[in-house]
């Protein structure tokens, strides 16, 4: 399941349910990013800047990090921890990829 990284308002559930026009508050710059990443995932593999793995859940996770300052991170294989932990850490919401939908921790 393929999911994005992004800041949204707490009220969206959907992408669908953005205003026109709506712009996306940036994560931080990539350095920060990055840096935020390595403090919840210290074991990952950084040696390529755009492309992060992590070995988590017994499986690996693949970040691409899009833009400076950064917009959003596309996430290949992830599981439900590794979301949660960089949304709580970084301050964003999770969108499958796949529906639009944001996803719900609770």
């Amino acid at each position: 399941m393929p999911v994005t990284l992004m800041r949204f308002p707490p009220n969206i559930r959907s992408t669908c349910e953005l205003p026109a026009g709506f712009k996306v508050e940036p994560l931080g710059s990539r350095a920060d990013v990055v840096a935020m990443i390595g403090e919840v995932f210290p074991e990952g593999d950084f040696s390529d800047p755009n492309r992060i793995v992590l070995r988590a859940e017994d499986k690996p996770t693949e970040l691409a990090i899009h833009g400076d300052p950064v917009e959003a991170i596309a996430m290949q294989r992830p599981g439900k921890n590794v979301i949660q932990a960089l949304c709580n850490r970084i301050g964003c919401r999770a969108i499958d990829a796949a529906t639009g939908d944001l996803m719900n921790f609770d």
